[in-house]
């Protein structure tokens, strides 16, 4: 990532704070950060972290995660959740190291909101794509924190972590060959760098690289729309601009 490495640490008065005030005690934020891949460093924790549970979004590079005698390797478009106390050791792959997002968060709703996502000490890695909408949702998350820790700034940093999980709740999914699901996003992105062209669904499943069969399923089932029908309104929503 060409961005600068970030990292918030909200001081344990705060955190204090956060856990009796009526707009935060259902969730609060401890710390986050970004990762940059240039960072190799690894982590081993024994006893798990006592204060909070985590969330890592990787969108580039990869990582492993070992917990309970088994490993994970974890792939662009996929979050890890850490939860408390879980004694766990993970860190970057050395000849590709990851980069991304994080947040550790605590607070009434936390386990349930885990519970709602199916996270588990056994099912800890869900798969969601590579979304912009996520990456922004954490940049706003580091911004909040970067004007302080006052009460404005900890409610609206608290609502963006609940959108976060919210939109991993939306965009996991659940098949192990991830690698061949669609990025719906990156497909519009791609119709939106093209609406003064024609587009064939055949183009649209190549830029993709899934069977036209396939695309189209996964396009429709994300977007609620067929492919072609998503284009043609981008196209008539331009020409009304």
């Amino acid at each position: 990532m060409s961005r600068e490495k970030q990292r918030y640490d909200l001081p344990e008065g705060v955190i204090a704070q956060q856990k009796q005030h009526p707009l935060l005690s259902r969730l609060y934020i401890c710390r986050t950060g970004n990762e940059t891949t240039g960072n190799k460093k690894t982590y081993s924790r024994d006893k798990g972290v006592m204060d909070a549970h985590s969330m890592i979004y990787c969108n580039t590079g990869k990582g492993w995660f070992e917990s309970a005698g088994k490993r994970w390797t974890i792939h662009p478009g996929q979050v890890l959740f850490v939860l408390q106390n879980e004694p766990h050791a993970y860190g970057p792959m050395p000849k590709d190291p990851w980069g991304g997002y994080w947040v550790y968060f605590n607070g009434l709703d936390a386990p349930a909101l885990l519970q709602w996502l199916n996270i588990t000490a056994e099912t800890p890695v869900l798969t969601v794509g590579k979304s912009l909408q996520i990456e922004r949702l954490f940049r706003d998350l580091l911004a909040f924190c970067q004007l302080g820790y006052g009460e404005n700034y900890l409610v609206n940093g608290a609502a963006v972590v609940r959108q976060i999980l919210a939109q991993v709740r939306l965009g996991q999914t659940t098949r192990p060959n991830f690698q061949h699901q669609l990025d719906a996003e990156q497909s519009v992105q791609f119709m939106l760098a093209n609406l003064g062209q024609k587009i064939s669904l055949a183009q649209l499943a190549a830029q993709a690289n899934l069977s036209t069969t396939h695309f189209a399923m996964q396009f429709q089932k994300q977007m609620g729309y067929a492919p072609i029908d998503y284009f043609i309104r981008l196209k008539m929503q331009k020409a009304s601009e």
